[in-house]
């Protein structure tokens, strides 16, 4: 929006332009706040099922890829988390502006993600001109985790159409 010049096409992934609602900033700052003085272990599920979907985090064999997620999450510095959250989830809108976007442009999202839904994924795809939206099936907000190859097949289409990428790349 403030440089397209740099830009010769655009990849959302698990996105959305609104800002968040009030009621899901009282959300997330109370589940930082936890985080930031009591540690994961209260909202650590709370957190799990809002990034990964159901299918993701119940498949038995990618029970390590989980567990090793886990880790990840609890690894970082408490008050980091706090910080991180202030980031993400006080952002403003920018859905006024997003028809000034001319960038080829793709959304990809999970199909099952609660953080940011379809119809926010949707939102982009209303706002900006040319834009398709692609919703992986079975995978929440976290969807090149939960299905990177799906999500790499959506990329390398969309830069084929475009011609950023030969034809007969692979």
């Amino acid at each position: 929006i403030r440089q397209p010049n740099l830009l010769r096409s655009l990849t959302l992934i698990d996105t959305s332009a609104d800002a968040e609602s009030p009621e899901q900033v009282r959300q997330y700052d109370m589940l930082a706040t936890v985080v930031r003085y009591f540690g994961w272990r209260l909202v650590l599920g709370k957190a799990l099922s809002t990034l990964f979907s159901p299918n993701f985090i119940n498949d038995p064999q990618r029970k390590n890829e989980v567990k090793s997620w886990k880790q990840v999450m609890t690894g970082h510095d408490k008050k980091g988390i706090a910080a991180f959250a202030k980031g993400i989830f006080h952002r403003d809108s920018v859905v006024n502006q997003l028809d000034k976007i001319h960038t080829p442009t793709v959304v990809i999202g999970g199909e099952d993600d609660v953080a940011t839904t379809p119809e926010k994924m949707k939102q982009i795809v209303a706002g900006i001109p040319g834009t398709t939206l692609n919703l992986i099936p079975g995978a929440g907000h976290s969807a090149v985790v939960e299905k990177p190859e799906a999500v790499t097949a959506v990329m390398l289409d969309f830069y084929k159409q475009i011609g950023a990428i030969s034809k007969d790349s692979p």
